[in-house]
């Protein structure tokens, strides 16, 4: 499996991140689902941590391979001391931007799995949406190739009547006439053969 492609629609999730790295508004200390929803612009619903945010979530997507999460999603673990949880902001390829990992209370790149390596957490999933904030949508899937019709069957053969029998006798009769010089005695008689079978054809299906 691979991971999704869509679209970041609400937020620059990694302008903000990185001005966060290089210019710190403010301490992220403990604040990770605040980070996550400040990087893609939505204000703060008044959910209380990263887990009851993900359990909050509509569109949810629970995975456990780093590698099947797309770029530019909410990226939620559960667990912890508390049970708060922690959040983060994929940057696709099993990173994401997050809060104190690598430096309490700053925003820094570490890998996926190194929230459970370091601090015991579970990975949950990601989200397309985040504090009722819908923030990431997926590409429209492509049409699936129409499908042409199968070739039509061979019809059966059609079976030779007698009808058709007599129709493939005349044309016998006149093919072998034709070869013949007229007034002979050959000439006649493929004549009168022709004649007698003519009538019979005529008066075929007649009661």
């Amino acid at each position: 499996m691979t991971a999704p492609t869509g679209k970041v629609v609400h937020g620059d999730p990694w302008t903000f991140a990185q001005h966060e790295h290089d210019h710190p508004s403010r301490n992220w200390h403990g604040m990770c689902q605040d980070f996550t929803h400040s990087a893609f612009g939505v204000p703060s619903d008044g959910t209380p941590s990263a887990a009851a945010a993900w359990e909050r979530a509509k569109y949810r997507h629970p995975e456990t391979d780093p590698a099947n999460i797309p770029r530019g999603v909410p990226v939620f673990w559960t667990g912890g001391s508390h049970g708060f949880g922690h959040a983060a902001v994929s940057r696709g390829g099993g990173s994401v931007w997050g809060t104190d990992l690598v430096r309490d209370g700053q925003v820094d790149v570490y890998p996926i799995n190194d929230v459970h390596t370091k601090w015991g957490l579970t990975l949950a999933g990601w989200t397309e949406d985040i504090d009722g904030v819908r923030v990431w949508q997926p590409d429209a899937a492509k049409p699936a190739p129409e499908k042409k019709p199968a070739p039509a069957a061979p019809s059966a053969p059609k079976h030779a009547t007698a009808k058709d029998a007599l129709d493939a006798a005349l044309a016998s009769l006149h093919d072998g006439r034709s070869h013949l010089e007229k007034d002979t005695p050959h000439f006649h008689d493929f004549s009168q053969a022709i004649n007698h079978l003519n009538h019979a054809r005529d008066n075929w299906g007649k009661k």
